[in-house]
């Protein structure tokens, strides 16, 4: 038996950001870029159905943190991001999932403000995957 591929949504979306001119998009964790940059991170899902075969219907959740020196630099590039993402090709280069939508879950929201000001925004994907 195969083991299953992990969930490369995150990975896509922070190439598809770089493709876009956002260089310093990467998976990462919060404190990488607590000197600058953009952190795309998994956010927790849930499971919309179970399917006999094994497969699921998940909701997954995508958060991208911008961090800038300029608090307006942070909140256009984070506002920018909410509204191209939804149009990028977002489709898994591993085969771990079939997109079926992705929207803006939450709109862009300051985290903080020192020393660097720092924004997020949340993207929610209906997504299926394979056992």
């Amino acid at each position: 038996m195969t083991s299953p591929k992990s969930i490369d949504l995150a990975d896509v979306l922070a190439k598809r950001l770089r493709e876009s001119g956002y260089e310093d998009a990467r998976v990462r964790r919060l404190d990488a870029v607590k000197d600058g940059g953009i952190a795309v991170r998994r956010m927790p899902s849930t499971c919309d159905a179970t399917y006999y075969g094994g497969g699921r219907s998940l909701q997954y959740v995508v958060q991208v943190v911008v961090a800038r020196e300029s608090e307006l630099d942070a909140i256009d590039d984070c506002c920018a991001i909410a509204g191209m993402a939804p149009d990028l090709d977002l489709a898994s280069e591993n085969g771990s999932y079939a997109l079926t939508s992705i929207e803006v879950y939450t709109e862009p929201q300051e985290l903080e403000s020192v020393p660097l000001s720092v924004w997020e925004t949340r993207l929610r994907a209906n997504i299926n995957v394979r056992s």
